[in-house]
């Protein structure tokens, strides 16, 4: 995208414009592209409304919606950390990066609906952006960028249902995967889902999760509240008996932790009716714990594959993060995440 001027995006179809402009750009695939100069004003936005009892949900904000946007903010933050620094670790950001991740939440009166911006948080991000292009080519560059946007608000969860469901077809090309996705989304939408496909990076990958993390924390707290009835975060809406059945589960004594080890690596096996899931055995170097990893065809990246498989055969130690999740101090989970591969 060859200009000299600055691209402005204060909606959503300004941001569907710009991505499909990319995508048609001929060298985005190329290490040398360079990102046009953007600036998303007044865009994208957080909308959280909660509807339950008037005398408490009118022109208020309730503990647990205090606490669950305290935890939806703090899972935006994170997401920022991988897009600038590739992990998580909040200890990593700078005076300069704490400004740019102010977020203000405005309160409409009447109703307990809260308001903030993330464009202050993404032009905070993507001032690095020609930094990261040399670690990665242009498309995967414009994934980032749609990752941050969709996680770091509420404008595009019907992106992301549509994202994953394509995950959950690990045999199919991403080819296919986009063309079908035209049959049961608008172009708009088959734009960010392309993005996203054919820019996947295990960054993108992690900052989509963080968000949904982020949303399913907020979410958790307001379920606690009987008096709740419904909470939209953007248009999407989940009402009481979604939120009895997130309750419910909450019940459980759940520990989630991410972790990172080196590891030997004692097998690989695949499963599933089309082979796509892996399950892979590991010993861990310092402790001899051995370990099962679970992970799909469609979520693992060619490098980590090939990186797992010359482990096996020559026997060289590998680092790993993985998800570990404990459910009433029981292991139920150990999910891969992705290899530290070394520079």
């Amino acid at each position: 995208m060859e200009t000299s001027e600055k691209i402005i995006i204060s909606s959503e179809s300004d941001f569907i414009s710009f991505v499909s402009n990319m995508l048609s750009v001929e060298n985005i695939e190329s290490d040398e592209f360079v990102f046009p100069d953007i600036e998303f004003i007044g865009w994208p936005t957080l909308n959280i409304v909660v509807q339950g009892e008037p005398q408490r949900y009118k022109s208020s904000l309730t503990a647990s919606m205090l606490f669950g946007m305290a935890d939806l903010t703090e899972e935006i933050y994170r997401a920022f950390a991988v897009f600038r620094y590739s992990t998580s670790n909040l200890t990593n950001l700078t005076e300069s990066d704490k400004k740019a991740l102010d977020i203000v939440y405005y309160v409409t009166e009447g109703s307990s609906r809260a308001r903030g911006q993330a464009d202050r948080i993404i032009n905070g991000a993507i001032r690095f952006l020609n930094n990261a292009v040399k670690k990665m080519n242009g498309i995967q560059a414009l994934g980032m960028v749609v990752a941050l946007t969709t996680c770091a608000s509420t404008v595009g969860w019907h992106w992301l249902s549509e994202y994953y469901e394509t995950q959950r077809h690990d045999n199919t090309t991403k080819v296919d995967l986009v063309n079908a996705a035209t049959q049961s989304v608008v172009n708009g939408q088959k734009v960010i889902v392309d993005a996203l496909i054919h820019g996947q990076t295990k960054e993108s990958k992690e900052i989509l999760l963080r968000g949904e993390e982020g949303k399913a924390r907020l979410v958790k707290k307001l379920s606690a509240d009987d008096s709740v009835q419904q909470v939209e975060l953007g248009s999407h809406i989940i009402n009481r008996a979604e939120l009895n059945a997130m309750n419910i589960r909450q019940r459980i004594d759940r520990v989630r932790d991410d972790k990172t080890a080196a590891f030997f690596i004692n097998g690989l096996n695949w499963s599933g009716a089309a082979n796509q899931d892996l399950s892979v055995s590991v010993i861990n170097s310092s402790t001899g714990e051995t370990l099962t990893l679970k992970t799909t065809e469609a979520t693992i990246l060619p490098n980590e594959l090939l990186a797992l498989s010359s482990s096996l055969t020559t026997r060289d130690e590998v680092k790993i993060r993985y998800l570990e999740v404990k459910e009433n101090g029981k292991i139920t989970v150990s999910q891969f995440t992705s290899i530290e591969l070394s520079n």
